[in-house]
C-alpha cells in the first residue's frame, strides 16, 4: 500500500531527525505482490491467515544500540518471547518512531514482545519529559500497542497494522 509507505517513510524521517545517527531501519515482512501472505506463492504461509494481507501489515525491525537496525533479536529468547531484558533495544528510537506511526489516524495495531512492551513506555514517558512526545502521543502509544501470550515471535521486529478498506 502506497499510503503505509508514506506513513513509515515519514516516521522513519521524523525519528532520524529527532535522534542524531540515526541508521536507516529494516523492512521485513509485507504481501505477496499480488496482496497475499508472505510465503502464499510457495504454499508456505509465514503469518496467521488475516494477516500481511493487501498490504496492510508490516513487520519492522526495531531500532537497536549496535545501530545497524536490522532484523535480529534484541534479547535472549527461546524462539517465541524474549527471556531477558531486550538488551539489544534502542528503546527511545522504537518508541519515537511507534509514536509517529501512531499519529496516523489508520493504526489498528503495532505489536511487539511481552518485555519489549513496558520499555518502550518508559522510553516514551522520558521522551515526553524531553518534550518530544506530546500527550496524545503517550496516550495513543499505549492504546494501540500490543503485547502479551498473544503476541509471539516479536523479540525481532514490530507488527505494524494499517486498518483501511479491507484489510
Amino acid at each position: 500500500r502506497r499510503e503505509v509507505q508514506y506513513l513509515v517513510r515519514w516516521a522513519a524521517r521524523k525519528t532520524a531527525a529527532a535522534f542524531d545517527d540515526t541508521n536507516p531501519l529494516a523492512l521485513m515482512d509485507m504481501s505477496e505482490r499480488d496482496g497475499s501472505i508472505p510465503g502464499a506463492i510457495v504454499n508456505d504461509l509465514r503469518h496467521p491467515e488475516g494477516t500481511h494481507v493487501n498490504g496492510n501489515d508490516l513487520d519492522i525491525a526495531y531500532y537497536q544500540l549496535n545501530g545497524d537496525n536490522a532484523g535480529r533479536a534484541v534479547c535472549n529468547n527461546d524462539g517465541w518471547f524474549c527471556t531477558s531484558d531486550p538488551h539489544l533495544l534502542d528503546a527511545e528510537r522504537s518508541a519515537y518512531f511507534m509514536a509517529m506511526l501512531m499519529r496516523s489516524d489508520h493504526i489498528r495495531v503495532v505489536g511487539v514482545d511481552t518485555l519489549i512492551a513496558p520499555r518502550l513506555e518508559d522510553a516514551a514517558d522520558d521522551l515526553w519529559a524531553l518534550e518530544l512526545l506530546d500527550s496524545d502521543d503517550i496516550s495513543n502509544l499505549r492504546r494501540f500497542m500490543a503485547y502479551g501470550e498473544g503476541w509471539p515471535f516479536h523479540h525481532h521486529h514490530l507488527h505494524f497494522s494499517w486498518s483501511w478498506e479491507d484489510g
